[in-house]
């Protein structure tokens, strides 16, 4: 058994049915606790197991839950961890899923998120790690789906610029910007898969005139 909690002192491994006869059934489990990671941290932090970066996200998400800045700073250290490592395509997307979804921020600061870790996907050159990315504009079709299409097509347009711009370090041409809030939620979320291979804004361009 795996416990998430908080507690130290709770440890319960036992499970116990007694029977109308007087008999009973008795069962003994293992448990793991999660915050007994805690005590270990560096260890933790070496582990190059895939269970290992989860761990981390929940405790810290646990420890720092009344601290937004601090998580901010953790979530983006944890995916830096995760680009050191050579988890393959399919792996990384599913660490950067459950990462964001146990380290949840205020929207102010999960913007900052969004943007740090395309800077750090520009650095490490780690294109396919795109999942952040793409989880943003994932938010933004749902958001459509609940509140009306167009409102979600121009969240997601509003995302696919922003990376863009910080891709290209600075604005884009008018034309382009035209161009991109213009785009189907298919050719979206098709962008959002093909940015990261953009090295100069002509590439984006070849792109947007194939469309």
């Amino acid at each position: 058994m795996v416990l998430t909690g908080v507690s130290e002192s709770y440890l319960p491994n036992q499970y116990e049915v007694k029977e109308v006869d007087g008999n009973r059934s008795l069962l003994d489990y293992p448990v793991v606790k999660l915050i007994d990671y805690n005590k270990d941290w560096a260890k933790l932090e070496a582990e190059t197991n895939l269970f290992g970066l989860v761990v981390m996200a929940h405790l810290k998400a646990q420890e720092l839950k009344d601290d937004p800045y601090q998580l901010l700073d953790w979530k983006v250290r944890l995916v830096e961890i995760l680009y050191q490592r050579k988890y393959t395509k399919e792996q990384a997307r599913q660490l950067l899923r459950l990462i964001d979804w146990i380290i949840v921020l205020p929207k102010d600061l999960e913007l900052v998120a969004q943007e740090e870790l395309a800077r750090l996907e520009g650095e490490e050159k780690m294109a396919y790690v795109t999942s952040f990315e793409r989880i943003g504009i994932e938010k933004g079709l749902e958001k459509g789906l609940e509140k009306g299409l167009e409102e979600g097509r121009k969240a997601a347009s509003d995302m696919v610029l922003r990376l863009l711009k910080q891709k290209f370090g600075g604005e884009l041409p008018p034309e382009i910007e035209q161009q991109i809030t213009a785009l189907t939620l298919a050719q979206l979320d098709d962008l959002t898969v093909n940015w990261s291979s953009f090295s100069t804004s002509a590439g984006l361009e070849r792109w947007l005139h194939l469309q």
